[in-house]
């Protein structure tokens, strides 16, 4: 019997290969054992090729390090022998106190500097297994069913993007996170604008010592500020008196391809900011480095909300957003909302979908079921000065991911001001914070190291404009003044209103169900 050939023949003997080159592999060539030792090279390293000069400068800028991981090496948030009785120290009445520390000693975090290399030629080769026929063109029919497959598989992945639904078993795995415990903190305490729709401005609001500056820990040491060694994995939520979840440490899902999806973000990232031009003012609050907003944008005289203007960059940007492990690293954020404050995911849902029912011109990033805005913080410097995005939603959520090579040991970690209180802030880990009412910022990043983030939020203008039936406040009042009278005597009552969609520690997993409609599988008893 004849060996497998790529090639065919014509019913008039012709013969030809879709193929410009062919070649036979060796005997000795074994497919399956590559493809598990490539499978056991990804779950090692996470680390992907980069192929253009841009790829490849943005990445080999980045610094190296030995073996070791000291993420790997932290001491767990609760020992072994106190696992069996986690959920017994997280029911109500009881509560499990943060396991400060003092950060461990400088270590490097990457195991090993990544290897770039250009793809590799085609063969040049004079077999006689070489076709001598032209490519196959794609014609036309071939053409239209191609595009109408990609038109499908676009509009299918958007769709499921705005579907999210909930699993049983992920509530069983999400809903009961560790905590810590902040004793008398009181949300009721944190800072707002009268109606609760956004935050009051940065020096209202927080101790001027702390504004202007990026902190070493050693200084916020000595102001009292406490140290959180979080590992980047386990979720872990911060909750107030009441218990209520005012702050999510996500973490990041299990996936052994995570780490070079968020690679590969940072690339891309680098290279969108090298083609754009950004105006950034020296004095810009958040630090010294380029970011860029997009989204919707609402406010400032505007008479409605709009889409961000981004002139010749918005190719460059439009790319960006549509780059698919930026999507997918969008998707978590989502889910991890969901999944974290059920009730005010669906403040944010039933918001922007009415929203986006009345202006469906509006390029909402990702098409995401609560995100309006997104904010890329191009590196290699990215450590912000403590701040509040006074726009946002006071009682909302920012959720951030860092990108880059850093040691979270040392650098960049997260500063929570009002919560007296650091947080180790390794690479490629989710953290949700009401950052229009929790001051917010980073720890000096080490010298070498470098960082970048990306930042999913909705402005509180838009919750007010839903509110206001879509129109100004000056035109309800106007055309609808009882209606408005019905509002402004509400908005004493609005920043309870909204402290209420945070949940509570114990009552997540039936919020999780009460918002999402799960139910528990039924158990036969006999």
């Amino acid at each position: 019997m004849a060996a497998p050939t790529a090639f065919r023949k014509t019913r008039s003997r012709r013969i030809y290969s879709p193929y410009d080159i062919v070649i036979k592999a060796p005997d000795s060539f074994d497919l399956a054992r590559i493809f598990q030792d490539a499978v056991a090279r990804d779950g090692q390293q996470g680390k992907p090729s980069a192929t253009s000069p841009t790829e490849q400068a943005a990445w080999q800028s980045l610094p190296s390090a030995p073996d070791g991981d000291p993420a790997a090496e932290l001491p767990p948030l609760v020992d072994d022998d106190a696992a069996q009785r986690r959920r017994r120290l997280m029911r109500p009445g009881t509560s499990m106190p943060p396991q400060f520390q003092a950060p461990p000693s400088p270590s490097k975090i990457f195991s090993s500097p990544l290897a770039f290399r250009a793809p590799s030629p085609a063969p040049q080769s004079s077999s006689p297994g070489q076709s001598n026929c032209k490519p196959m063109k794609e014609t036309g029919k071939h053409k239209h069913k191609r595009l109408k497959r990609h038109g499908r598989r676009q509009k299918d992945a958007k769709e499921a993007a705005r579907e999210y639904q909930v699993r049983e078993a992920m509530i069983v795995k999400y809903s009961e996170p560790l905590f810590i415990d902040l004793g008398d903190k009181d949300a009721r305490d944190l800072p707002h604008a009268d109606g609760a729709w956004v935050g009051i401005s940065t020096k209202q609001a927080l101790d001027a010592a702390l504004l202007g500056k990026v902190f070493t820990w050693e200084e916020l040491r000595k102001l009292g500020f406490k140290y959180f060694a979080w590992d980047g994995l386990k979720r872990v939520a911060i909750v107030d008196k009441y218990t209520r979840i005012i702050v999510m440490l996500a973490g990041r899902p299990p996936d052994p391809g995570w780490d070079a999806s968020c690679e590969r973000i940072y690339v891309a990232m680098s290279a969108t900011k090298e083609d754009i031009s950004i105006k950034t003012s020296p004095e810009q609050r958040r630090g010294d480095f380029d970011f860029i907003n997009t989204g919707v944008s609402f406010g400032r005289g505007q008479q409605h909300p709009i889409n961000a203007s981004h002139g010749t960059n918005s190719p460059a940007i439009d790319r960006l957003l549509e780059d698919a492990d930026l999507r997918r690293v969008a998707g978590f954020m989502a889910s991890s909302f969901a999944v974290s404050a059920p009730k005010l995911y669906q403040h944010y849902e039933q918001n922007m979908a009415i929203l986006k029912g009345s202006q469906p011109e509006l390029k909402i990033p990702f098409d995401s079921p609560i995100y309006a805005g997104a904010t890329f913080n191009f590196g290699p410097g990215v450590a912000t000065t403590i701040h509040l995005d006074t726009t946002n939603l006071p009682y909302g959520w920012c959720s951030i991911i860092p990108f880059g090579r850093f040691n979270a040991d040392k650098s960049a970690m997260f500063v929570l001001a009002q919560l007296g209180l650091v947080v180790r802030y390794p690479r490629h880990s989710l953290m949700h914070v009401p950052s229009a009412a929790i001051g917010h910022g980073n720890t000096v990043l080490a010298p070498g190291d470098i960082r970048a983030s990306f930042t999913l939020y909705t402005k509180g203008s838009l919750f007010r404009w839903v509110e206001y039936g879509l129109q100004l406040e000056d035109k309800l009042k106007t055309e609808e003044p009882i209606r408005y009278q019905e509002i402004w005597k509400e908005r004493p009552q609005r920043w309870e209103f909204g402290l209420g969609l945070l949940s509570k520690h114990a009552e997540l997993a039936a919020d999780i169900r009460q918002v999402f409609d799960v139910h528990p599988p039924e158990v036969d008893i006999d």
